[in-house]
């Protein structure tokens, strides 16, 4: 299916077409029964402005994704630091529960080494 809409500021990676032989995962050394992609906030957004940024951008192109084959949405955040503590802001909550999706958090621990 061609996307006609072209999207600004999408930073794909961990790009994966259906039928492509996994190098990770539970589908390591099989084809991939579909594809998947990540998409990331770019560098230039502020640090404190990336959870409503990334929510605001998903809401917006969300069926712009679809049409192009998108069958399944998360809204992924990786946390990262020298402790796990997170703070959200009742407005960044409510874009995010308002796009009704998966949101997922995974904390990385940094070294202080």
């Amino acid at each position: 299916m061609e996307v006609k809409e072209v999207i600004p500021n999408a930073q794909m990676r961990l790009v994966t077409e259906p039928g492509e032989i996994q190098e990770h995962g539970r589908f390591q050394g099989q084809p991939a029964p579909h594809g998947a992609c990540c998409i990331s906030t770019p560098e230039e957004v502020e640090e404190s402005q990336r959870i409503e940024w990334m929510a605001d951008f998903i809401a917006r192109y969300s069926d712009v994704f679809r049409a192009a084959g998108a069958s399944d949405i998360v809204y992924w955040l990786y946390w990262t630091g020298l402790q796990g503590n997170m703070k959200f802001h009742p407005r960044e909550l409510k874009k995010i529960a308002d796009l009704a999706i998966p949101l997922c958090i995974d904390y990385i621990q940094e070294s202080q080494d």
